[in-house]
């Protein structure tokens, strides 16, 4: 007799390392600048660090992805990245000064986002051949990615930074632990559309056209969050928002995404890919639109619950595209390029824009986040008519 399909699985191996891993990302997206100011690091050096962790991502995820897929070796080297995530993040602990601390960054930026396109690579092919849903594996490391930004704030009230660096270095060594017990890699026959590598995957991918439009359509998507992620909290903070306020806001964006992953494999099943990125285009630009004049917490409220469609339904779409079209002996290599080209390298850009264009006319930076969406939006419609993956 089988047992219900996230229990004793790989669904549910896959949950925990999910949830290990968010939990340090949700502390280190929230708290991470705290701890380094403690450190007596200034503004500008703790931009600079955060500056080099997004760029040096970019190279490094490219390099994993492909070695996951030349070697065979995805569950291992997922080990080994985390492992040298602990090591950074002991290391961080008897660091002081910008050098060092830079130097630190430079090595947990190579390791530790590096995992998540490979991780997420071997889960969605895994849910296809193991019977458990993608999307509900995954949106346990949305939970957690809300349990630590709101424990996060409790512990560092209470006990101050050092607590959360002690809390980020105890959940980095559960992720590697749990990485241990991660299924092994299935191998499968490649569907009939799927793209064949030839001379090396990444190469083999950047050379289809239909990727290319498929990395433009997705990654467009998720970089037109860079005013969001970066300056959402000081917009509504000058909107006259209090902390409570803006800690339920952010909150409600990862639940409406939590949502999202429960309905998982059978809503995009039905809807498809292109359907789904054609809706998230269209959330998108109404999002953004009424982002900057919205000021009331309830109706901000209603625009954040969009963030199931602008980031959700995007990532849902862009997982079930590499799994149809791509073999899964390239799936790290496809995963990788589409984190570290549109997303880590156009983000990266992105997040410059948005800092000069905030810097000028605060919230209505939003209005420049409206092309973005329009571009996914022209790609998408190009992706329909080069792919009939559907």
């Amino acid at each position: 007799m089988t047992g219900p399909p996230m229990v004793g699985n790989a669904g549910l191996r896959y949950a925990l390392y999910f949830s290990a891993f968010f939990f340090v990302n949700g502390l280190m997206l929230a708290y991470w600048p705290v701890w380094l100011h403690d450190r007596g690091l200034d503004a500008a050096a703790i931009g600079t660090l955060l500056f080099a962790a997004q760029w040096i991502k970019v190279g490094g995820t490219l390099a994993c992805g492909d070695i996951a897929d030349r070697f065979a070796i995805a569950r291992g080297l997922v080990v080994a990245l985390s492992l040298v995530g602990v090591a950074a993040m002991i290391l961080f602990g008897f660091a002081s000064g910008f050098w060092p601390l830079l130097c630190l960054t430079l090595l947990w930026g190579v390791a530790w986002p590096s995992i998540l396109p490979i991780v997420d690579g071997r889960a969605m092919q895994a849910s296809v051949r193991g019977g458990f849903d993608y999307g509900r594996a995954r949106l346990w490391g949305s939970i957690t990615f809300i349990a630590a930004t709101v424990g996060g704030g409790y512990l560092l009230q209470r006990s101050g930074s050092e607590a959360v660096y002690g809390a980020i270095l105890a959940a980095a060594v559960v992720t590697a632990m749990a990485g241990l017990i991660l299924p092994a890699s299935p191998r499968a026959q490649t569907a009939p559309q799927a793209l064949a590598p030839r001379g090396g995957a990444m190469v083999s991918l950047l050379r289809d056209p239909v990727f290319r439009t498929f990395m433009i359509a997705g990654g467009a998507l998720q970089v037109s969050h860079a005013v969001f992620y970066g300056f959402g909290t000081l917009d509504w903070r000058a909107k006259g928002l209090d902390d409570t306020a803006i800690g339920m806001l952010w909150a409600t964006g990862v639940v409406a995404e939590i949502v999202l992953f429960a309905l998982g494999r059978r809503l995009a099943e039905r809807v498809g890919v292109v359907r789904l990125l054609l809706v998230a285009g269209a959330a998108a630009v109404l999002r953004w639109t009424a982002t900057p004049f919205v000021v009331d917490f309830v109706p901000l409220l209603a625009v954040q619950a969009l963030h199931a469609l602008t980031f959700g339904a995007t990532h849902l779409a862009a997982m079930m595209f590499i799994q149809r079209r791509v073999p899964a002996a390239a799936t790290s290599s496809a995963q990788a390029l589409y984190a570290a080209l549109p997303i880590g390298l156009g983000m990266g850009l992105a997040m410059m824009a948005a800092g000069m264009l905030y810097e000028r006319v605060a919230g209505l930076a939003y209005l420049a986040m409206i092309a973005l969406a329009g571009l996914s939006l022209l790609a998408t419609w190009m992706l329909a008519k080069r792919w009939r993956g559907e």
